[in-house]
């Protein structure tokens, strides 16, 4: 397994920005009350991607489900486009790149074509269909591209500069006015009419590119990082440092503030194919789902750990969504959540078999026992067992309740400094004072019976886990319970 940094905490955490110091979380509005009510969201299968053997985990900056939502594209940091068949979480092929690239890419909505900025300077088109690179311009200073819906256009920045190339030639097209600072994101519209852009210098501008004239922009406190489309063009939702989610209605003019006081940087954002949902992403890699009938949070949990979220990904399904994302200022690679990597490998066939015949033990031993505190410990157990493929999730900003360690787990503490990186149990048990456990541990007045089939089911679960640690990379997908 790779080694986990402690990730979240109620009194104290730490923002992330591309480079600069870290940030200490302020004080503000309430937070989000605890739900009580089933979480609405489940983790669905993951994508895996098959990593070498001792190879670190790797980001996915850019993730993209094809509009006839039979293939599901990512790109990776180490330099390959990933496809994979939907319905059956297949993996159909890997496209290698020679070159070295950074995490500004973007793939069109077909999955035709690839565009990244590479690590020396320029960019590159590559064709997936004949598994190529196609075009380049190595003087082109960029640093954040997007591909229109339709491929024919891409919108790339350098600076404060953003200029329109048309595709796969960049060939260039326009040249747009400049920003007060440097871009930090790009977007169109689902229909290719508008180009939004947001900046370092808090200002959030939409282009009709039809009219080639502004049709709204606004300055916030601080720099913008995320930006949104709805589906019908005629909203967009942003957000940044402020840590605020807006939408606005072009039409009117009139803003909107989704979530206020969120814990960390907002980092990108995406609409449900209905528009009646936004997710949306963060710095430290926690997800949110927003509904926005009633500008209600319904939804909380974490991605991977320390990540920059970079992009969101809707299925045609409206009711699935994923996220890609890249380093953020604690730098190194991702690492899994356990909450995550549990419940997916409480899934497998193995684990499903050995909780059956731990089940089917407990419910003997009910029948058979008459002391109280027995009967009470199996029921106990038995409903933790009965959890155990759940998404475990909080609609709170912290008290999140584990974190793993070179396979041991530890309870995180509320007043942990967040991002310290945790580099062996010794240092992760002085963290949180000491407090080591297996979260799925029998308790000790079970009998013997059930006991010894527990320590089997809990053998079973970590081989499982260990499986996506080491030899896999997840894409976590999660989809909205019917």
């Amino acid at each position: 397994m790779s080694r986990f940094a402690v990730a979240f905490v109620v009194l104290i955490a730490i923002g992330c920005s591309p480079s600069p110091a870290p940030q200490t979380l302020q004080s503000g509005p309430a937070t989000p009350a605890a739900s009580t009510s089933p979480s609405p969201v489940d983790l669905a299968d993951s994508f895996l991607i098959p990593q070498k053997e001792g190879a670190g985990l790797s980001h996915t900056p850019s993730v993209v489900f094809t509009s006839d939502g039979r293939r599901m594209v990512t790109a990776t940091s180490d330099r390959e486009i990933v496809e994979f068949d939907v319905a059956t979480r297949k993996l159909l092929r890997k496209i290698a790149f020679p070159e070295e690239v950074t995490d500004a890419v973007s793939i069109d909505a077909a999955a035709r074509h690839a565009v990244w900025v590479l690590k020396k300077g320029g960019l590159v088109v590559m064709d997936l269909r004949l598994e190529k690179t196609v075009a380049r311009d190595d003087a082109l200073a960029s640093t954040w591209v997007a591909v229109s819906p339709d491929g024919s256009r891409l919108a790339v920045s350098s600076g404060k500069q953003i200029t329109l190339r048309h595709l796969p030639s960049l060939k260039k097209a326009d040249e747009l006015p400049s920003h007060g600072e440097d871009v930090t994101n790009l977007a169109w519209s689902r229909d290719g009419r508008l180009l939004g852009s947001t900046s370092r210098d808090g200002t959030i501008r939409i282009r009709d590119m039809e009219k080639k004239k502004t049709t709204y922009e606004a300055k916030k406190p601080g720099p913008l990082y995320a930006l949104a489309f709805h589906p019908d063009g005629t909203f967009a939702a942003y957000g940044g440092e402020e840590k605020k989610i807006y939408q606005v209605e072009f039409a009117t003019g009139k803003e909107d503030v989704i979530a206020a006081n969120q814990p960390y940087w907002i980092t990108c954002l995406g609409y449900s194919q209905d528009g009646s949902r936004l997710a949306a992403g963060d710095e430290s890699c926690d997800i949110w789902l927003f509904t926005l009938k009633d500008k209600t949070l319904a939804f909380h949990s974490k991605h991977h750990v320390e990540c920059w979220l970079s992009s969101i990904a809707w299925a045609p399904d409206r009711e699935t969504f994923l996220f890609g994302c890249r380093p953020n200022a604690h730098a190194g690679r991702p690492s899994l959540w356990v909450g995550n990597q549990r419940a997916e490998a409480a899934r497998s066939g193995a684990v499903r078999q050995s909780r059956t015949a731990v089940l089917r033990k407990i419910e003997e031993e009910l029948a058979r026992t008459k002391d109280p505190e027995t009967k009470k410990a199996l029921d106990d157990y038995r409903s933790t067992l009965a959890k155990e493929e759940s998404l475990q999730t909080t609609n709170q900003f912290g008290g999140w309740g584990e974190y793993q360690v070179d396979g041991a787990y530890f309870e995180s503490s509320t007043a942990v400094l967040a991002g310290a990186p945790i580099d062996s149990k010794a240092t992760a048990s002085a963290l949180v004072g000491g407090k080591v456990h297996n979260p799925s541990s029998a308790p000790s007045k079970l009998p013997a019976s059930v006991q010894s089939l527990a320590q089997n089911h809990e053998a079973e679960l970590q081989k499982e886990m260990k499986k996506l640690g080491s030899a896999f990379y997840c894409v976590n997908q999660y989809s909205i319970k019917k």
